[in-house]
């Protein structure tokens, strides 16, 4: 009776030459021994390998190790691996998942508590039983907070290979009949042309001319293009118009009605 390698609760055979991983599905032509297997397990799924390294001693099934006496062992298949109610220690595994959670709620712009949310946490759980969703005081305090700054990073960099920036503006009122003042920066990144939407802030004081170019002013200064912008798209509201030609020279002036507002608005 030969001793059969571990490699074998992970990797299938699907004909007498071919087998296929169980986790990434890649196949392998069989060559009479598992040496390849094994080292795709380490190499590829360590960490699924690594649980169970103590079970069993790994072993080569050649034509050699057929002839040796059975090796009493302790079998753990992939389904058993998967079962298991323990949840990740805070590691690589765990920080990757997080890291993919908290880009879904800032991309999507999905609810902090979508942890909440009894199908999604039944989704996650079928998707990974062993993966716990961060609960919304982590979301709010680290989670959140560390995006936003590798964001933040990123586009400062990008900006600073910029060499010319054109902004898009505008100013609304909320239902509380409070100012929203809003700046989306537009610029070409690796041949690419992006539009992060880069400040959205309450507007205090009057909304007059001085105060839009102020606030206006000040985003720029803060993402280090105020000497880049070269035009600015807004609607035509008079207010608007005054705060763009305060705000740029002469020599790169351009102003581009987005729309016309209606009389009255």
């Amino acid at each position: 009776m030969s001793s059969k390698s571990r490699a074998w609760d992970y990797i299938k055979k699907t004909n007498e030459k071919f087998a296929k991983c169980s986790l990434c599905k890649r196949e392998f032509k069989l060559s009479g021994n598992t040496t390849n297997l094994i080292e795709h397990m380490k190499r590829k799924h360590n960490e699924v390998w690594s649980s169970n390294v103590s079970v069993t001693q790994d072993v080569d099934t050649t034509e050699q190790n057929e002839q040796m006496g059975p090796t009493p062992k302790k079998r753990n298949t992939v389904k058993n691996y998967y079962d298991r109610s323990s949840k990740y220690p805070d590691g690589k595994t765990k920080k990757n998942l997080d890291n993919k959670y908290v880009r879904m709620i800032a991309v999507d712009m999905e609810p902090l508590r979508k942890e909440e949310h009894e199908g999604f946490r039944d989704f996650v759980n079928a998707l990974d039983s062993r993966y716990e969703i961060p609960d919304t005081t982590k979301l709010k305090k680290k989670l959140l907070p560390e995006y936003y700054e590798n964001v933040k990073q990123e586009l400062v960099i990008a900006l600073s290979k910029a060499e010319h920036v054109c902004v898009t503006t505008d100013l609304w009122a909320s239902i509380a009949n409070e100012g929203i003042f809003s700046v989306t920066f537009h610029f070409f990144h690796n041949q690419k042309s992006i539009a992060p939407l880069l400040e959205v802030v309450k507007m205090e004081g009057s909304h007059n001319a001085e105060n839009i170019a102020s606030v206006l002013d000040a985003t720029l200064s803060k993402w280090g293009v105020r000497l880049k912008c070269e035009a600015i798209t807004t609607d035509n509201a008079q207010t608007m118009i005054n705060a763009a030609a305060k705000l740029l020279c002469a020599a790169i002036y351009t102003l581009l009605c987005a729309h016309t507002k209606p009389d009255g608005d």
